[in-house]
């Protein structure tokens, strides 16, 4: 990435997010949020299943 112009530090937290990403840290879902929206969440595949019906 910084061959191409992306500062190191910018890049150096892209690869922290795929790293824990790639570790499952996102995919745990804590149950305060649940109550911060005053209901459960809705997973980003319905999201999308919705938006994008013809996929």
């Amino acid at each position: 990435m910084t061959d191409h112009s992306v500062p190191a530090e910018y890049a150096d937290h892209l690869l922290d997010f795929f790293v824990a990403s790639r570790a499952a840290e996102f995919a745990t879902v804590d149950a305060a949020l649940a109550t911060l929206l005053g209901h459960e969440p809705t997973p980003l595949s319905t999201v999308l299943r919705k938006q994008l019906p013809n996929t």
